[in-house]
């Protein structure tokens, strides 16, 4: 400890200024709270503040910042989780070769090869990451300058090369809280082989030149850099050689984008758990306010204990509502043998606390789904809760990719991940929805991915879920359209297959009538005989009856490729369980598959809504392809009927909603290993499985059905029937594309609000008459069908 400032740093003096450091681990509140401390000493206050970022990225972290409140003298919450993606433009130089394969294989510069090939290739991606996170010593740095009115300096280059860490692992940073110095003289003797030396030295020879540029201008200056780069900085400091230099002085014209951070991405790089960076948050108040934080310990421990015992209460009290009376012993005797191993295993990794990865990788291995999404919830839970677009609506979504993996292993911080609701300008080189590689914090061992098989984002909720009153239904006649042209199609394939099944040999019927073709190759082939089109059995045609329809696939757009579409996966509705008439059977399919019937997958486009339908429609889009597995669920009720009478057959079950979940259960109910960017193949794959004898799939006319689809269909003895879409009108086709959202009066999809109808300027019933007629049945549940 320093006896002038009483505070954890470590002291340099150049030319008579003072150089006040934190060296860090990011993400840890320990060190941004000795930053906070420093700064609001009025003893150690100092003149000006630097931290280890480029300075182009520096003014724009700053304008957010500023615009988000931050800075003034009152106390305002900084949300998590935040972020800004700079644009990466420089490959290691020993990457050179790869680099030249690469250009001269694909015949395009390295701006231009896709992001999967530069990940793969050369370990790079074109944007990393900053994450305003309350709880990192920069981000504490930044916002002591803003409330102090005192320059802030970005002394680190503006652009480097991204740098090949090790997988080291360095002493638990929660026992940074006992006694912080200690702790960084003892992991700053092992942290410096964590180094990159060829990327790291250059950034630190030009942080020590621009720290040495600010002790020229300023008496006393607050520093904080990651605690791997501190000694180097130190003795090059020392280095006469190394002369001041006006790093912020530096400009490169950067890329820079604001973003939201999905919870998924934020979540494994914080502190313990969320809850503990944004207890550090609620307590932190303006270094020029007065009051100073309630607690300055470190509280991980208690809010992991609530964290706990909340998700043990819930899963035993839902092990009562399920009628075990005689389970809550077990249950408890289960939760002992979990808490245990837990400790455990953290007392083996030499962690004080178990962490987010500890926590849930104990669950994993002791205990089943049900309990571990209990605890994923209660874990993932924060107040104030995650930033979101109802929060900053201008703002893009950065979140996993959906259903995919990088293939890497947990603990790297480059990750495929996704722009969602809306995209990223053209001339920044992403569109809306892309999926792209991006680098991330890599504060924790938990791949993103491991949290979408037992967690879902309220703003993520598909059809049917939330809680309350009402909930987000689609507006019927655009599923009785694209559900009724589904079945016209179905009846086009059953005529086409009367007339041109396959040739037989003419024995006394003319069954459909000579087939021309059949006949002219018999008689090259010195046959002479006549052959006849066979007519198709009732067996070999789609079934239409609208109780158990046959899937059915409708791909509007030719290529491979759908620019600007993502995967949208729909629920049949969230209250089944209550509705459906054998309640016992329900929840044995629930025990064993899920709760969540998955009635359609579709691949969309966001739409802008209308500024006449805000008040009425909660999103918009446009269907690019789908695939049906029947019934239209138009609401709940309707749902329940469809699921019953083909015995829980008829579509996925999963307990995971998101495509990723669908994804799982195709690879691990039916053995299909789905190529999510392969998008049309996908389509049809989702279908075969749930064909009983065919596969409508209505495409553009020259379509051709995916090899792999063929092969598929074939091992499962299911015919896959081409309709092209010319068979429809233009205005169908498009009015059939329409995806519109609106939130329903009640849970069930029943109830729509008053002006629908007269907002949208369409009945209710509309197309409905396309429908089967058992199906219609099925629709008219006001009369008491399901009674």
């Amino acid at each position: 400890m320093n006896e002038d400032t009483k505070h954890p740093c470590y002291e340099y003096v150049y030319r008579g200024a003072k150089l006040m450091a934190v060296p860090a681990v990011h993400h840890q509140s320990a060190f941004a709270h000795a930053v906070h401390e420093i700064a609001r000493d009025p003893v150690s206050r100092p003149d000006a503040i630097a931290v280890e970022l480029g300075q182009e990225a520096l003014e724009e972290l700053v304008k957010f910042l500023k615009e988000l409140g931050q800075g003034g003298v009152k106390k305002v919450i900084l949300t998590c989780m935040l972020g800004i993606m700079l644009r990466n433009k420089y490959i290691r130089v020993e990457d050179r070769e790869k680099a030249l394969l690469l250009q001269g294989l694909y015949q395009k510069t390295l701006a231009d090869l896709p992001d999967e090939v530069l990940a793969r290739g050369l370990d790079f991606s074109k944007w990393s990451t900053l994450f305003l996170d309350p709880a990192d010593s920069i981000i504490e740095a930044v916002r002591s300058a803003l409330e102090l009115d005192v320059p802030v300096y970005g002394v680190d280059l503006v652009n480097f090369a991204s740098a090949h860490r090790s997988g080291m692992s360095i002493e638990d940073p929660q026992s940074a809280h006992d006694d912080q110095r200690r702790y960084a003289d003892r992991v700053m003797g092992y942290c410096g082989a964590m180094r990159d030396h060829r990327i790291d030295l250059a950034r630190e020879t030009f942080m020590a030149r621009g720290l040495k540029d600010c002790l020229t201008r300023h008496k006393k200056v607050l520093f904080t850099c990651g605690m791997a780069h501190w000694k180097s900085i130190v003795s090059l400091l020392e280095d006469e050689n190394v002369t001041p230099f006006p790093s912020h002085e530096i400009r490169e014209g950067v890329q820079l984008k604001r973003i939201i951070i999905h919870p998924s991405l934020a979540a494994p790089s914080m502190e313990v758990l969320p809850q503990v960076t944004m207890e550090y948050e609620k307590e932190r108040y303006p270094v020029t306010s007065r009051k100073k934080r309630v607690r300055g310990v470190n509280t991980a421990g208690g809010l992991i204990r609530k964290t706990l015992d909340g998700a043990y209460l819930e899963y035993t009290r839902d092990e009562a509502d399920a009628g075990t009376d005689e389970g809550g012993a077990d249950s408890w005797s289960d939760i002992g043998v979990f808490e245990q191993y837990l400790f455990q295993l953290a007392a083996v990794s030499q962690r004080k606390v178990p962490g987010f990865s500890t926590m849930l990788r104990s669950s994993e291995a002791v205990m089943g789904v049900e309990f571990t999404r209990t605890l994923v919830k209660h874990m993932m839970l924060l107040d104030p809760d995650w930033a979101s677009e109802k929060d900053f609506p201008e703002l893009p979504v950065m979140g996993p990719n959906p259903g995919e993996s990088d293939g890497s292993s947990a603990n790297v911080s480059r990750r495929k991940v996704r722009l969602e609701r809306k995209g990223m300008e053209d001339g920044l080189g992403t569109g809306d929805g892309a999926s792209f590689y991006a680098e991330i914090p890599s504060g924790g061992d938990i791949d993103p991915s491991a949290l979408e098989k037992y967690w879902k984002w309220d703003d993520e909720a598909e059809e049917g879920g939330g809680s309350g009153g009402g909930s987000s239904w689609m507006w019927p006649p655009c599923e009785t359209l694209l559900y009724g042209l589904g079945f016209k199609a179905v009846d086009i394939s059953d005529s086409e297959k009367n007339t041109m099944a396959r040739p037989m040999p003419f024995e006394g019927s003319m069954e459909s009538g000579i087939n021309v073709k059949a006949t002219m190759r018999s008689m090259i082939r010195g046959e002479r005989k006549v052959y006849v089109s066979r007519l198709a059995s009732r067996s070999e045609r789609n079934t239409s009856d609208g109780i158990d329809p046959e899937p059915m696939v409708f791909i509007f757009e030719k290529g491979k490729d759908w620019p600007g579409a993502y995967w949208q996966t729909m629920q049949a509705g969230s209250r089944l369980g209550e509705i459906v008439k054998d309640k016992k059977l329900f929840r044995d399919m629930a025990v064993k598959y899920g709760t969540t019937f998955v009635p359609c997958v579709h691949a969309i486009r966001n739409m802008k809504t209308p500024e006449h339908l805000k008040s009425l429609v909660s999103s918009m889009a446009f269907l690019v392809g789908s695939v049906l597995f029947g019934n239209p669920c138009v609401n709940a009720k309707q749902s329940a009927i469809w699921i019953e009478a083909t015995k829980y057959k008829c579509c996925p079950i999963v307990n995971d909603c998101s495509v990723s979940g669908v994804r799982n259960y195709y690879l691990n109910e039916k053995n299909i290993n789905l190529d999510l960017g392969l998008w049309a193949e996908s389509l049809i794959l989702m279908a075969i499985p749930f064909s009983k004898k065919s596969v409508t799939v209505i495409a553009p006319d020259l379509f051709s059905i995916p090899p792999r689809a063929r092969v598929e269909a074939a091992r499962r003895k299911v015919t896959l029937s081409h309709v092209p879409l010319s068979h429809f009108s233009e205005e169908q086709v498009k009015k059939a594309r329409e995806r519109i959202m609106i939130n329903t009066l009640d849970q069930d999809g029943q109830c729509f609000p008053p002006e629908s109808e007269r907002v949208l300027s369409q009945k209710k019933g509309a197309y409905v008459e396309l429908l089967p007629y058992e199906m219609r049945k099925q629709l008219s549940l006001d009369e008491g069908v399901n009674e």
